[in-house]
C-alpha cells in the first residue's frame, strides 16, 4: 500500500469508474467523460491530503481505497468551475450539491473509508482485506480506534465482506433521492471498533 502518485490518478480511476461508474454515472448526468475529468481534477488538487491510496502489485495498481479523517477534510478542494465546464450550470449545480452530501463528517476519532475497488483481475485474491487491514494500521498509528463506512444494502457481496471484516450495523438509511441520483435506495452505516 502507498499513498498515490499524480502519475497514477488514470489507473486510480480506472478501477473506480470500473466498481463505482453506475453509482457515480447520475450525480454526474450519466456523462462519463465529464465525470472522469471532475473527478481527476479533484483528486489531483487534494493529493497532497494523503487521503487516496493504492494497493501495488507488481508495479501495477491492483486496488484502491480513500481514507478520510478529520484532518484531511479540512484542507479538501472542489472546483465548480471544472464543474460548469464538464456539465454546463444547471449539470453543474445538481452533481455539486450532491456530491458534498456524499462527504462525511468525521469526528477525531474516526477514519471513514471511502471507495474501496479492487482490479477485476484481483477480485478474490486478499487485496480488499490488505487494503482494510491497512485502514486500521493507519488508524491504530494516527490514534483513531474506529473505522466507518456507507455500504449499498444491495451491495449483498461488499456487506458480507464487511461483516467478515468485524464491521457492524451502525444505522440504516432509505432514500428516494440516493436512489434516483446514486442507483441505490437503501445504505447501511457501518463501524469497525479498534479498541
Amino acid at each position: 500500500m502507498r499513498l498515490l502518485k499524480s502519475d497514477e490518478i488514470n489507473d486510480f480511476l480506472a478501477i473506480e469508474f470500473d466498481a463505482f461508474f453506475e453509482k457515480l454515472g447520475p450525480l454526474y448526468g450519466n456523462r462519463r467523460r465529464a465525470a472522469y475529468r471532475i473527478i481527476k481534477e479533484e483528486i489531483g488538487m487534494n493529493l497532497d491530503l494523503g487521503r487516496h491510496l493504492a494497493a501495488v502489485y507488481n508495479d501495477r495498481i491492483v486496488g484502491i481505497i480513500e481514507l478520510i479523517t478529520k484532518e484531511n477534510s479540512r484542507g479538501y478542494r472542489k472546483s465548480f468551475p471544472s464543474f460548469v465546464k464538464n456539465l454546463g450550470f444547471f449539470g453543474a449545480m445538481r452533481a455539486y450539491f450532491f456530491t458534498f452530501l456524499d462527504m462525511p463528517a468525521v469526528d477525531r476519532s474516526t477514519i471513514y473509508i471511502n471507495n474501496v475497488a479492487v482490479d477485476k483481475d484481483f477480485r478474490k485474491k486478499g487485496v480488499a482485506t490488505a487494503m482494510i487491514s491497512y485502514a486500521e494500521y493507519i488508524a491504530r498509528s494516527r490514534g483513531k480506534d474506529k473505522l466507518k463506512l456507507w455500504v449499498a444494502n444491495d451491495n449483498k457481496a461488499a456487506f458480507s465482506f464487511y461483516r467478515k471484516m468485524g464491521f457492524y450495523q451502525l444505522m440504516f438509511r432509505s432514500s428516494k433521492m440516493a436512489q434516483h441520483y446514486m442507483g441505490y435506495r437503501d445504505w447501511v452505516f457501518m463501524c469497525r471498533d479498534l479498541n
